[in-house]
């Protein structure tokens, strides 16, 4: 009986030795995939659309507008002559017009003035300087802007294009992070690997957060 109880726990406490076969093509495929996996796409606003968002929300230039669409409206509006002069009332005297019968007479009388000389030419001419001078101020103004939106535009499409390499970079530390905790289970390396990963990834981390900081005062 001690025999059979015996050879039961020796049958029970033997476990057969299988092998774990690491697999270091397969662990190189997942980093490679990860590595080449794309940034995710974010919506970006283009030069173009920038530009136009500028156009319509700049009060500077939305002012200089207005004031130019007005000063144009008053050029192109000639210069009208004087209004004609009515005048009616009764004329009181002896020597008037129709006999002396009555010292009291109507009249009603009609007044043009006719200006000499280019006033009238001149105010117009004026008026269409006026014009050409708040559309220059216009003109110079978004120029000036537009020269100031592309240096931004430029620095910050920089900014995030390093952003969009560092992204990789940092997803590739990740993965290969993983893989090294997975070797570390395997035992085929030790926990130093580990720990020079996890202060890569550290090292990645502070480096975008100053890439970050960068791209957002660019913005």
């Amino acid at each position: 009986m001690a025999f059979v109880s015996s050879a039961i726990m020796l049958a029970t406490s033997c476990q057969t030795y299988q092998p774990l076969v690491l697999q270091p093509e397969t662990l190189y495929d997942e980093v490679s995939t990860s590595r080449s996996r794309s940034v995710t796409d974010r919506e970006r606003l283009s030069f173009a659309e920038a530009a136009s968002v500028m156009e319509r929300n700049n009060t500077t230039l939305a002012s200089l507008k207005m004031a130019y669409e007005g000063q144009q409206r008053v050029a192109e509006i000639k210069t009208p002559l004087p209004n004609p002069s009515l005048a009616f009332g009764p004329s009181i005297g002896t020597n008037l017009e129709g006999g002396a019968s009555s010292a009291v007479q109507p009249f009603v009388g009609l007044g043009f003035s006719i200006p000499l000389g280019p006033r009238l030419i001149r105010t117009d001419e004026l008026n269409e300087i006026l014009a050409i001078q708040a559309y220059n101020q216009t003109v110079v103004k978004h120029r000036s802007l537009y020269f100031e939106l592309r240096q931004a535009f430029a620095q910050y499409s920089a900014s995030t294009r390093v952003l969009d390499a560092h992204q990789v970079v940092a997803e590739s530390f990740a993965e290969t992070r993983r893989s090294t905790a997975r070797l570390v289970e395997l035992g085929s390396i030790s926990a130093l690997g580990v720990m020079e990963a996890d202060l890569q990834a550290a090292e990645m981390r502070v480096e975008r957060l100053g890439l970050q900081a960068e791209s957002e005062s660019a913005a």
